[in-house]
């Protein structure tokens, strides 16, 4: 009954004692290590970052390697969620939160019929709008698309 009185706002921002922080972090790795494997769609990633405090550098590091496993297809909602929930993590950095950008594929670009020519403005639109966040996308991915890079 004690517990119940302390407001939770002071009990989220006190540090945790060693030990049972190191218990916690075990449980924490342990549940992660059996899931992990099962996480193969968006909701099912929305639910563990759900299941996260988002104060733990581990728990980013989980979720972490669960969005580049590529189990599934990120979507922009899920970055969110990710950023919004460790956006006060102590040990994550805004970069950090911000890399999670290129988790997400962008569409692929629109490809030039050989009868089609565009215009200058097509070109810089098409550069700008599709090639480049594509391309972005690529690079921090290794991914290569043999009919992107020719056009």
């Amino acid at each position: 009954m004690f517990i119940r009185k302390i407001p939770s706002d002071v009990i989220g921002n006190s540090p945790m004692e060693p030990t049972a922080r190191e218990q916690m972090l075990t449980q924490i790795e342990l549940l992660f290590s059996e899931i992990r494997g099962q996480v193969n769609s968006s909701n099912e990633f929305q639910k563990i970052v759900g299941w996260t405090s988002g104060r733990l550098f581990q728990e980013y590091q989980i979720v972490l390697s669960i969005l580049k496993s590529k189990q599934f297809a990120p979507t922009k909602l899920d970055i969110q969620m990710v950023r919004t929930k460790f956006k006060s993590c102590p040990s994550v950095s805004e970069n950090q939160l911000n890399s999670f950008i290129y988790c997400v594929k962008p569409n692929r670009p629109t490809l030039l019929k050989p009868e089609e020519e565009w215009s200058l403005a097509e070109w810089v639109r098409w550069t700008t709008e599709e090639y480049i966040p594509y391309r972005t996308w690529q690079v921090h991915n290794g991914h290569y698309d043999e009919d992107v890079e020719k056009q």
